[in-house]
Formats: C-alpha cells, sequence, structure tokens
C-alpha cells in the first residue's frame, strides 16, 4: 500500500519531527436546498495526512464567522482526542497545536470573550475552544485561503 500512495499525490517522508497540526475550513451556506454550509478539517503529523472530514454542518450558520468558529471547533476536538492517543504512545506535543484558518473572524471570537455578547446565539458548546487557547492545547493561526 505504501507503493501507491504516489499515485494519490500522497508523499510521506522519514521524519523525527512529529509535531502536529490542523487546518480548517468552511465553504458557507453552500447548498441551495438547506443553505447548509460544508465544513472540514485535516490533520497533519510530521509528513503524514492522520486525519480529516468534509461534512455538511448539523446547523445552519447564520454569518460566515459562525459558519468557522463551528469549524474549527470541529477540528479542536479532533485535535484533542489526537493529542490524547498520542500522549498514551509516548509523543507528547510539548507545544499547543497550531490551527490554521483562513478566518480572521472565527480566531478573534475565540480568542476574545468580549464578544460574546455577539455569540449569545452561538451553541455554548462551540465555545469550548476558548479554554483550549488559554490552556495552550490549541493555538489558531490565520493562514488566507490561497495559501
Amino acid at each position: 500500500m505504501r507503493q501507491g500512495t504516489k499515485y494519490f499525490g500522497l508523499l510521506y517522508t522519514k521524519t523525527k519531527n512529529f509535531v502536529l497540526c490542523g487546518y480548517s475550513y468552511v465553504d458557507f451556506s453552500r447548498s441551495i436546498d438547506d443553505w447548509a454550509s460544508t465544513l472540514g478539517y485535516l490533520m497533519n503529523m510530521g509528513s503524514a495526512v492522520v486525519s480529516w472530514s468534509c461534512k455538511k454542518q448539523a446547523t445552519v450558520a447564520t454569518s460566515p464567522a459562525e459558519a468557522e468558529y463551528i469549524s474549527a471547533w470541529e477540528a479542536a476536538c479532533e485535535t484533542v482526542w489526537l493529542r490524547r492517543i498520542l500522549q498514551d504512545l509516548e509523543i507528547s506535543q510539548a507545544k499547543a497545536t497550531s490551527l490554521f484558518t483562513d478566518s480572521q473572524s472565527a480566531i478573534k471570537l475565540a480568542k476574545n470573550p468580549a464578544f460574546h455578547w455577539k455569540t449569545k446565539h452561538v451553541d455554548t458548546k462551540y465555545h469550548h475552544i476558548r479554554p483550549l487557547i488559554a490552556k495552550k492545547v490549541l493555538k489558531p493561526i490565520y493562514c488566507p485561503s490561497e495559501d
């Protein structure tokens, strides 16, 4: 199977740098049937993609920032799960896991509780991302879509 990965554009290289990082993205209100957004994330470790997801959001987001915030939360949940597995394997992640997203608004919502009054309509479970940032488990980083 390792030989076949090159035919799918996947190249895994030998590395000692097993740093976990993630990427989250949203296609806001893409579905014309129900106006749901499509969200996705991808998790990398070293040179390998170790986890990914792409699905329609269960709830309709009222703004692109909310949709991106929900997508970042999904990626954050996956990050926590992967970090726990790595810890069990004695491959701890010393630094916060970088989560790249193309939404500066979602990053500001996640980092600054002062915006809470603007997000009262957002389900409280999505705000779980805030303590992960405060505890330095997760570090959201802006990355333009083109990059």
